[in-house]
């Protein structure tokens, strides 16, 4: 239990320093669920970007205490089945994921996911703010 707390921590706290090519380990695998459909809808993706600087901050909807990292795959444990990822490519500007879900049963769907980082300027509250989104770049499920 102290070795995982002591690993969140680190890993959040680099985090925190950089947008360098280890920080995406610890972006939350729900940040990713959103994105395509679901099996019985037809129309994919659903949402094209995110605010990476707000997955890692909002720990109320993006609970790291059952998100675990074992080398390239990060994985969220929930009640029913799981939600995870393995980093196949990350460099300066491109970041490309397997993303794996189980909603609980026997099916895993896994998409493979290619983002852009972008760094972009907009107004919150009439303050700009800069803010590092992802942004997908490419879609395609994995047989």
């Amino acid at each position: 239990m102290f070795k995982i707390i002591f690993i969140l921590i680190f890993i959040v706290s680099a985090c925190q320093n950089s947008y360098g090519a280890d920080v995406e380990a610890v972006i939350h695998p729900k940040a990713f669920e959103n994105i395509e459909s679901w099996i019985s809808d037809t129309e994919s993706p659903l949402y094209l970007s995110f605010n990476v600087d707000a997955v890692r901050k909002n720990r109320n909807q993006f609970d790291y205490s059952q998100v675990t990292v074992t080398g390239n795959l990060v994985n969220f444990t929930r009640e029913n089945g799981y939600l995870a990822y393995k980093i196949v490519s990350n460099t300066d500007h491109t970041l490309q994921i397997i993303f794996y879900n189980n909603g609980g049963g026997t099916l895993t769907t896994a998409t493979d996911m290619t983002f852009a980082k972008v760094t972009k300027s907009i107004l919150v509250h009439g303050q700009s703010q800069t803010i590092k989104l992802l942004e997908l770049i490419e879609l395609s499920s994995v047989q």
